[in-house]
């Protein structure tokens, strides 16, 4: 197991559809490092659902197969995997995370470059430019 991994859960108590309580818990680390952790990236200021419920709510409006009324509602587990991993991929590699901007000409007039723009992958250093999804789908991925 990673000794750097930081993990904390939120339980939401409800009663008749109303939110009642919310209890947190420390599962693996420091209460102190995952709340740096938090601030640091804008999160807040104490253990929170908005990291998760931002990439979960990305992941069901992405991902029909996650919507279990729609045609394609995943039956197969390994569907399901390689579908999630797709879109994973694509936010990683290809999509242009709008926290990651950075202005390089405030002065641009219309039509003008005002930005550089960064996928997560090139926030990390894993590539130095977003892919096409040509180039995603040809990249050889080896598992850890």
């Amino acid at each position: 197991m990673d000794s750097q991994l930081q993990y904390a859960q939120v339980i939401k108590h409800k009663s008749k559809g109303k939110l009642i309580e919310l209890e947190t818990r420390v599962i693996l680390g420091e209460e102190s490092v995952i709340l740096e952790i938090i601030e640091s990236e804008g999160r807040g200021t104490r253990i929170n659902t908005s990291y998760v419920e931002s990439r979960n709510g990305n992941y069901r409006k992405d991902n029909k197969r996650l919507a279990r009324e729609s045609q394609c509602h995943s039956k197969r587990i390994d569907v399901h995997d390689a579908q999630i991993n797709w879109i994973t991929a694509v936010y990683n590699f290809v999509n242009e995370c709008v926290a990651f901007r950075k202005c390089i000409n405030p002065e641009a007039k219309r039509f003008e470059t005002k930005y550089d723009k960064f996928s997560p992958a090139m926030v990390e250093g894993l590539i130095d430019r977003r892919l096409t999804i040509e180039e995603l789908l040809m990249m050889k991925f080896t598992s850890a």
